[in-house]
């Protein structure tokens, strides 16, 4: 057997985490994944991978064999991506890694726009909450990750591509019931929801007398935007949130914004990906576009 398909299927094996996935990725068997597993296991004289009922794992030396495969599968690739780019159309997988609530609501219709553009691309958002490590996207070949905050790993570059402004929101019926927040001060008599999934919290303000913090508390508290802006809706309390995801609730005035005098702390939106690793140009033009959108975005901004 070619020992460019036996490390091509080692690779796949490893980073789709198992040989049914591979097997479709190749367009093979999968007893012919297995085969070439335990041909390749046999020219090393080592053993590559582990397996369980549950999943696929790989030995010392599998995951040193399997960064040099990924390394040479690369450099081929870097070939090969130089010879077509001299076609007009850009074409090839695009695998993106987003956190759940951000890729559902922003990002999923940023990237069937791109794609319209590029009908050659073929995309797969995997939408998932996002560690501090690099594991999902070096390990599972994802060609970038898109996180709202920046992460200090070496071999990872954290790209900005755009701010996350937050805001305060209720419902009208809410302020009806328990009155208008007019400064900071005000929150301490309101159920606020929080938003880091803790009992209670800081909140940071800028405003007409400077920096202010302070300290609130709720009885609903959750680590997704999503789960607060439902809370928010159902009329329990104030919430804190980024502005892209209720940007049409205060269109429809479902909610109203409270505070607009004084602003939150931003967050920024990056782009994360492999630092010494060649980026063909589909993942280039992808990451451009995002920058170019999400900086004109209305649903990004915080409402003046």
């Amino acid at each position: 057997m070619d020992r460019y398909k036996l490390m091509e299927t080692f690779e796949s094996v490893v980073r789709l985490n198992g040989y049914t996935p591979a097997a479709k990725e190749l367009g093979v068997t999968r007893a012919m994944v297995s085969k070439r597993i335990l041909e390749l296991e046999g020219l090393l004289n080592v053993k590559l991978l582990t397996r369980t009922t549950q999943r696929i794992g790989t030995t010392a030396a599998g995951v040193e064999y399997y960064r040099s495969c990924a390394a040479v599968l690369a450099d081929v690739r870097v070939i090969e991506e130089r010879l077509m780019s001299r076609r007009r159309d850009v074409k090839g997988e695009l695998r993106v890694l987003s956190s759940r609530t951000f890729g559902e609501t922003v990002l999923a219709p940023l990237l069937a726009r791109f794609c319209t553009d590029y009908p050659g691309i073929r995309p797969y958002l995997a939408l998932r909450e996002l560690g501090s490590d690099e594991h999902d996207l070096i390990s599972r070949g994802f060609d970038v990750a898109i996180r709202p905050q920046q992460v200090n790993i070496a071999s990872l570059v954290a790209r900005p591509l755009a701010a996350l402004p937050r805001i305060i929101v209720a419902t009208p019926a809410y302020v009806d019931s328990h009155g208008m927040p007019k400064v900071p001060t005000d929150l301490s008599a309101h159920n606020c929801l929080m938003p880091n999934g803790e009992a209670s919290n800081r909140w940071e303000f800028t405003g007409p007398r400077g920096r202010e913090t302070i300290d609130v508390s709720g009885s609903f508290r959750s680590s997704s935007n999503a789960v607060i802006r439902h809370a928010v809706l159902a009329g329990l309390g104030i919430g804190l949130v980024g502005a892209y995801i209720v940007d049409d609730d205060l269109a429809s005035g479902r909610m109203v914004r409270l505070l607009e005098g004084y602003r939150l702390s931003e967050r920024t939106l990056y782009a994360l990906y492999q630092k010494d690793r060649y980026q063909p140009r589909r993942v280039r033009l992808f990451i451009d576009f995002l920058s170019r959108s999400l900086k004109g975005r209305g649903a990004l901004a915080a409402r003046e």
